[in-house]
């Protein structure tokens, strides 16, 4: 395409640097490379500090909508959803919370898979996690174990405590994977490594029941201890069963008492049935038929098949 001078207004060729009539040179020609180079290099930098704003920009309000929330939920979640339309992985995941749990919305599935979805590509693992449970479960989409694991895996090697558990039981269940008490190992181990009290008492059970490895009742006592040491109501009782069978431990029908207790008035049912049984029986404690039928009664309310049965015995 040619060119009309801006002097005397003759058309040039598109080759010509300058006027064939008068001379003058061509638009744009007069500018050098370096200057037009410095003026790209401007312009870049400009965008990266625009960018670079933008983004502390959105964690700053990010954090303010974490905060609002707690105060004034629906706020606060329009505040985070304005975050999480901008790309904001983190923002997407706490969107997808809201829309999971109702926390300043209705309560969506689908919503909630959405957001956690978008979050999860990427690469956020407590999103990845979401996902997969989502798919596990059947919240927001139809249940898919297989998807699941994909996701479970994902969010596990990312380092997540929680997918790690969840990875290691669709394995020992052969849930959307093959069974395989190995890896349901390796990644039960993985989540104790981390300090994750399911991850200890699962490993406790690895090595009481010898799932994965070998059977190693002293192991399986120091992990149920450690797990118990958090709070896990699950690992109490399993130390409870260690002292009444006398695994890993010497037997001790008090010591058993203690942490059946323990587990029991924590609202563990295998507890409450286990102290149940203990009161019917006199083991490790007075016969109490009264007591027996009311810890009995506390685990059958819960669902415990054994203590139902138990009622129905001593009634």
């Amino acid at each position: 395409m040619g060119w009309v001078c801006s002097m005397c207004s003759s058309n040039n060729e598109s080759s010509e640097r300058a006027c064939i009539v008068c001379g003058e040179t061509r638009p744009g020609i007069g500018l050098s490379f370096d200057i037009q180079s410095q003026m790209n290099s401007a312009s870049d930098s400009f965008s990266s500090l625009l960018n670079a704003y933008k983004a502390v920009n959105v964690e700053e309000e990010f954090d303010n909508a974490l905060d609002m929330i707690k105060s004034n939920p629906r706020a606060g979640f329009e505040k985070m959803l304005e975050c999480a339309k901008r790309g904001y992985s983190p923002a997407q995941n706490e969107v997808g919370d809201c829309y999971y749990y109702g926390i300043g919305v209705s309560q969506d599935f689908s919503q909630a898979l959405l957001w956690f979805e978008k979050a999860a590509q990427q690469d956020i693992r407590q999103a990845q996690y979401n996902v997969g449970f989502c798919y596990y479960h059947g919240k927001g989409t139809y249940k898919n174990q297989t998807t699941a694991v994909l996701w479970y895996k994902k969010a596990a090697e990312a380092g997540h405590a929680g997918a790690q558990n969840e990875l290691g039981d669709c394995y020992y269940f052969g849930a959307g994977t093959e069974k395989d008490t190995e890896k349901a190992f390796f990644w039960y181990k993985k989540a104790a490594d981390q300090g994750s009290d399911v991850g200890e008492f699962n490993m406790g059970f690895c090595y009481l029941r010898g799932v994965g490895t070998a059977v190693d009742e002293g192991k399986a006592f120091e992990y149920f201890t450690k797990s118990a040491a958090q709070g896990n109501l699950d690992a109490e009782n399993a130390i409870g069963e260690c002292y009444y069978n006398g695994y890993g431990v010497s037997k001790s029908t008090k010591k058993a008492i203690e942490h059946y207790t323990i587990a029991a008035n924590g609202g563990s049912s295998k507890a409450q049935y286990s102290l149940g049984f203990c009161y019917e029986k006199g083991h490790g404690i007075l016969h109490s038929k009264r007591k027996a039928i009311e810890w009995y009664t506390k685990a059958a309310e819960q669902g415990h098949e054994e203590a139902r049965k138990a009622l129905e015995r001593l009634k």
